[in-house]
């Protein structure tokens, strides 16, 4: 059986944490991502590339609350990162960190908050469009 591991799906985005808040940019997308609460836990805790199981579990003695709900609670979450492209599997030999311990308090689902407003101009970003030479030396668009 294989087990699953996410990561941050580097480099198509960047993160920055906050006092209460992970902000997250995907360049591929266009669109901009606001963590809190749980959710924004969760997010630092996959920077350490755990097994998928083990987050779970990690979540489930974090914070206070049924630990089925909680269980099921982070799964959908990480299915959403997932869909979203902020998260992908974590190659095979890719080195796993350790889990910090934080006090958690009761838990509330985590809730992804996704915005677009500014997607055509994240899209248009001229540095992500360049060759190995860099910018400010576009890349080529007709094929050479």
């Amino acid at each position: 059986m294989t087990v699953e591991r996410l990561t941050w799906n580097t480099p198509a985005l960047t993160a920055e944490t906050f006092d209460d808040e992970v902000v997250i940019v995907n360049f591929d997308s266009g669109k901009y991502h606001s963590l809190q609460g749980s959710g924004r836990q969760i997010w630092q805790w996959v920077g350490s590339a755990p097994a998928s199981d083990t987050l779970v579990e990690h979540a489930s003695r974090t914070f206070l609350g049924e630990p089925g709900e909680i269980a099921s609670a982070v799964r959908a979450f990480l299915d959403t990162l997932l869909a979203e492209g902020l998260l992908v599997k974590a190659a095979a030999d890719a080195p796993v960190g350790v889990l910090q311990p934080v006090e958690g308090g009761p838990f509330t689902a985590p809730v992804l908050t996704t915005f677009s407003d500014m997607q055509e101009l994240l899209l248009l970003d001229p540095i992500h469009e360049v060759d190995a030479a860099g910018w400010p030396v576009a890349r080529p668009t007709d094929g050479n």
